[in-house]
């Protein structure tokens, strides 16, 4: 999957791998997360594949940079998979393991969602500043990439919203289980 983010990346402009990662780290890190090596390692697939070609770019007071941009057949390659149905969405490994929570100590479990919870307000407090990061690509780029980026914000809105309200009524879930069972101690 990450290689198709790195091409659609290339598909509005050339980019330096440097330039790819900082994208990751700036914008798209709401929906997925990449490291430095994971990126460079597409890169070279890309390469491999013929979907990506590099050209070395000399730079005087600094090393020379690799700048990367897509083959026509990476174009044909990115627009199969946009026009791809998505794979499975019915696999969550949070929700996997919450169906077996009964195991742990419902303490346990009472962290376990506090920490969702606390991770999604955090989450939803970053979130603000990227409307204007996108109103600002928007006014020197493209207003159709900007749309698609406001729906993919306004998923990641929701997204968190319902995960903290969600790990909220988890908890209350657990502490009326709690009281019920030790009434005479709450």
């Amino acid at each position: 999957m990450l290689k198709y983010g790195i091409m659609g990346l290339l598909s509005y402009r050339d980019l330096s791998g440097y330039e790819i990662v900082e994208t990751f780290r700036n914008s798209l890190i709401f929906f997925w997360k990449a490291t430095t090596s994971q990126v460079y390692r597409e890169l070279k697939k890309l390469e491999e594949d013929g979907w990506a070609q590099k050209t070395v770019v000399s730079q005087s007071s600094r090393p020379d940079k690799n700048v990367f941009h897509l083959t026509e057949d990476g174009k044909e390659a990115l627009q199969k998979w946009l026009q791809t149905p998505p794979p499975d969405a019915n696999k969550n490994p949070m929700l996997m393991k919450v169906f077996f929570f009964a195991q742990n100590p419902p303490l346990e479990n009472l962290k376990f969602f506090n920490q969702v919870a606390q991770e999604s307000k955090q989450a939803q407090q970053i979130l603000q500043v990227v409307p204007n990061i996108v109103d600002r690509y928007e006014n020197t780029g493209s207003a159709q990439d900007a749309m698609y980026w406001k729906m993919t914000l306004d998923f990641g809105f929701r997204y968190q919203k319902m995960l903290q309200e969600w790990a909220d009524a988890c908890m209350a879930t657990i502490e009326e289980s709690l009281k019920e069972e030790k009434p005479d101690e709450v």
